[in-house]
């Protein structure tokens, strides 16, 4: 009988991306932003990073600039719309 590793994983999602969108998050990205083309509605996610490789910004920091991110999106759009 096979035993039960006591993880869930109900809450994940696979997402498939071209090669050139996967390279980008991969190697470069902290931030991800996800958005539903049909309703422009986001999500977003930071990188997961071990003790020894974290970045050396604070939290705050990284919320400011995710922040400072999402308001420039919205920016973007409104002045497309026009």
């Amino acid at each position: 009988m096979p035993v039960s590793s006591g993880l869930d994983f109900s809450n994940v999602r696979h997402v498939r991306v071209w090669h050139e969108q996967f390279e980008a998050i991969k190697d470069k990205a902290e931030f991800l932003i996800v958005e539903d083309k049909s309703n422009g509605k986001c999500v977003s996610f930071t990188r997961d990073h071990d003790e020894e490789s974290k970045p050396n910004r604070s939290y705050l920091e990284l919320k400011k600039i995710l922040e400072d991110t999402r308001e420039l999106v919205k920016k973007f759009r409104k002045e497309e719309g026009k």
